[in-house]
C-alpha cells in the first residue's frame, strides 16, 4: 500500500522495483514517532476509526525495545509466527539481509531507503473452506473448516488451537484444542467438531478425507465470525486482552478469516460452504475472493444423509488438493483445443479468453467433450475348453464441465458479486458431452472456462486417478450489419488481400436499397463466412 496522493504506482516501481503496488488515497502518515494504524475490510466497519472492528492493526515505537529508527529504513518481521505487538520480534532492515535492497532514487525521492516490499514468507497454513451455517441443526455439530498447507513439508497440527472471535475473557479456552493431525504438503486438513463426531460418522456425510478432530469446539456464528488458528496454546494464551471492548486481539494467529454473511462477502444461504477462490494469502481478508458453494461448481457437492444428519449441505471438503491448475488462453472467435491434463486430483479450470469483446446480439455456441478411462484385460483362447474373455480392471469416470464468464481485458473475473459475471454453463450431468448456446446480452470480454472438481468415480478402490483430457470447440455468430454495401464489401475483400478497385461505382457509398441480391447480400455471407 502506497501514498497514492503523493506518487503513482511507476514512481514506487521505479524507486522499488515491480510488485503489487495498491494506491491508497487520504494517505494517514505515519508518524516518526511511533504511531498506531490499521486496516479495516469496509467503510462501515471503519465507522469512527474503531481499532476493534479492524482486520488487521499494529501499534509500533521508534525506540527501545523496538527498533530504533535511523530516518532510512524499514522495520519488518524476521518471524511471522511471532508476535507483532512485541518490538523485540522486529527488526531494521539492512541492505543484503532477508531480502532487503537498497532503493533507487526516482521521483520526488532524492534519497535511498533500505526496505524489502513485497517480499514475505508463505503462511503455514491457509483456511481455504469454511462450513459455518450447514442445513442440519444444531450448526454446530456438523460445522468444518477446511485449512491448506502450502508449504513443500508437512504441517503437525498437534497442540494448535482452533477459536473464533471471542467477547468473553472467560471465554477463552483452557488449553490446545487440537490433539493430533498432520497436512502433507499442498494438501488439507479438515477440522470439525470432535466433541460431537468421529471421523466415521463426518466421513459418512462427506466422504473420505484427512479429518481432524477439534475438542471445545468453538461453534461459528452465522451472522459473521472470526476463524483463526494459532500454533501453540502459548500463542494463543498470550495474546493481549481489550478489557475495555472485551476483544481478544489476533497478533500471534497462524492464519485468521473474518467473515460475514452478507454482501460483499457471499450470502448465506442456510447450506452451502463458503470457500476461498485462490490461495493468495490476501485473500483471507478479501470478500470478492471468497464464494458461495454451488452444487455441481468447483468441485462442490451435496452431503449424504446419515447418521443424525437429516438435511443436505453443499461444500467441497478435500476437494482441494493444492493450488488449482490454471491458465488462461487468449483465442479468436471460432476455435478449438485439445488439451490433456494428465491425473488430475484437485479442483482446476483453464480459461479460453476471447481476445475481442462481444456485442450485444452476437450468439456464442460452446462444446466440450472428455474421455473416459475404461481398462480391460487382453482375451486368452489358448485353451479352448475354458477361454477367458476381456475382463474390466478399470473404471474411472471424471466429470467436466464449461462455463461463460463475463471478464475484464485479461481474463479476470472476480468483482464484488462474482456470481453476477456467470452468464451461461452447460446442463452439468454425468456425461461426456457438455454444450451450451446463449445470446449476449451485455457488451463485454468474455472466457470460456473448462473446469473440474478432482471427483473420480473410481469402482475399485486401489486404482489411481485417471487421465484427463478434453475438446473443446466454440463459435461466435457476430450480429449482421445494418447497413452493407461496396464500402463494407471493399474492406472486407482487403482483410484477403484484394480489392474491389474504383471503376464504375463510388466505393465510399452504401447502394443496396432495392432488397436485391447484390453486393450488399454478399458481403453479408462474406462478412458470415469469415467469422
Amino acid at each position: 500500500l502506497f501514498n497514492a496522493d503523493a506518487v503513482d504506482a511507476a514512481d514506487m516501481t521505479a524507486m522499488w522495483g515491480a510488485g503489487n503496488w495498491i494506491p491508497v488515497t487520504n494517505w494517514p502518515g505515519l508518524s516518526n514517532n511511533g504511531e498506531r494504524f490499521a486496516l479495516w475490510m469496509t467503510f462501515e466497519r471503519y465507522g469512527n476509526g474503531n481499532f476493534n472492528s479492524a482486520a488487521v492493526a499494529l501499534a509500533y515505537g521508534v525506540s527501545r525495545p523496538w527498533p530504533e529508527d535511523n530516518a532510512r529504513a524499514s522495520i519488518y518481521m524476521p518471524d511471522l509466527s511471532a508476535n507483532p505487538a512485541q518490538g523485540p520480534n522486529w527488526s531494521l532492515s539492512r541492505d543484503g539481509v532477508d531480502g532487503a535492497y537498497i532503493s533507487a532514487p526516482g521521483g520526488n525521492n532524492g534519497a535511498s531507503n533500505i526496505g524489502s516490499p513485497g517480499r514475505i514468507e508463505q503462511p503455514s497454513v491457509i483456511i481455504t473452506e469454511i462450513m459455518y451455517n450447514p442445513a442440519s441443526s444444531p450448526d454446530e455439530v456438523w460445522e468444518w473448516v477446511e485449512v491448506y498447507n502450502p508449504l513443500d513439508e508437512p504441517v503437525d497440527l498437534t497442540g494448535w488451537v482452533l477459536d473464533n472471535f471471542i467477547d468473553e475473557q472467560n471465554d477463552t479456552l483452557g488449553g490446545a484444542n487440537i490433539a493430533g493431525g498432520v497436512i502433507e504438503p499442498l494438501s488439507t486438513g479438515l477440522l470439525f467438531n470432535g466433541d460431537e463426531l468421529d471421523v466415521a460418522e463426518i466421513e459418512a456425510v462427506w466422504g473420505e478425507g484427512n479429518w481432524i478432530p477439534v475438542t471445545n469446539w468453538p461453534g461459528l456464528r452465522n451472522d459473521g465470525d472470526i476463524v483463526a488458528l494459532w500454533a501453540s496454546f502459548d500463542a494463543y494464551d498470550d495474546e493481549t486482552f481489550d478489557n475495555m471492548n472485551d476483544f481478544r486481539n489476533l497478533d500471534n494467529t497462524q492464519f485468521f478469516v473474518s467473515y460475514d454473511d452478507t454482501a460483499p462477502w457471499p450470502e448465506d444461504d442456510g447450506r452451502g460452504s463458503i470457500y476461498l477462490l485462490d490461495v493468495d494469502q490476501s485473500s483471507s481478508v478479501d470478500p470478492t475472493r471468497w464464494g458461495l458453494s454451488v452444487d455441481g461448481t468447483g468441485g462442490a457437492y451435496r452431503s449424504a444423509r446419515a447418521g443424525d444428519n437429516m438435511e443436505f449441505s453443499v461444500g467441497s471438503p478435500a476437494n482441494f488438493s493444492g493450488l488449482p491448475e490454471i491458465g488462461i488462453q487468449p483465442v479468436t472467435f471460432i476455435g478449438w483445443d485439445h488439451a490433456k491434463l494428465g491425473q488430475v486430483n484437485g479442483q482446476g479450470f483453464i480459461d479460453y479468453l476471447i481476445d475481442s469483446p462481444l456485442e450485444e446480439g452476437e450468439v456464442i455456441a460452446v462444446t466440450l467433450t472428455w474421455n473416459r478411462t475404461v481398462t480391460v484385460s487382453d482375451p486368452d483362447f489358448s485353451d479352448p475348453d475354458n477361454p477367458t474373455f476381456g475382463q474390466l480392471l478399470e473404471l474411472e469416470l471424471e466429470d467436466l464441465g464449461v462455463q461463460l464468464w463475463r471478464s475484464d481485458e485479461f481474463g479476470n473475473i472476480f468483482d464484488e458479486n462474482p456470481e453476477d459475471l456467470l452468464v451461461a454453463g452447460s446442463n452439468h450431468a454425468f456425461d461426456t458431452v457438455e454444450h451450451f448456446q446463449t445470446t449476449i446480452l451485455r457488451p463485454s470480454f468474455y472466457v470460456i472456462r473448462v473446469f473440474w472438481g478432482g471427483t473420480n468415480y473410481d469402482l475399485f478402490a486401489n486404482m489411481s486417478p485417471a487421465d484427463v483430457e478434453y475438446a473443446l470447440a466454440w463459435r461466435v455468430t457476430p450480429m449482421p450489419n445494418r447497413f452493407f454495401g461496396f464500402m463494407e464489401l471493399n474492406r472486407l475483400l482487403n482483410a484477403w488481400g484484394t480489392s474491389l478497385g474504383d471503376e464504375g461505382y463510388d466505393r465510399w457509398v452504401d447502394v443496396d436499397y432495392d432488397f436485391d441480391v447484390d453486393f450488399a447480400d454478399l458481403s453479408a455471407l462474406l462478412e458470415r463466412w469469415r467469422n
